[in-house]
């Protein structure tokens, strides 16, 4: 049996990333403020939603891949 190969796989993103995590204080801010008292599980994934947003948009509208940059 052949053994599948991944050409070009999807990055994954994960929590650290330099280009996110200056975004990402201010939604920690926004949920400090909120005043509603949020569950560890709704804090998470509220914080954790925006954080693929940004990761998406930066993935999306990052110039380097249009200029052939990389």
């Amino acid at each position: 049996m052949k053994k599948a190969k991944t050409v070009n796989p999807m990055p994954m993103w994960w929590s650290g990333d330099p280009r996110v995590e200056p975004f990402m204080r201010e939604v920690d801010k926004a949920l400090d403020r909120s005043g509603k008292k949020l569950e560890n599980n709704e804090r998470t994934d509220i914080y954790n939603r925006a954080y693929e947003a940004v990761y998406a948009a930066i993935e999306k509208y990052d110039r380097k891949k249009f200029v052939g940059e990389l």
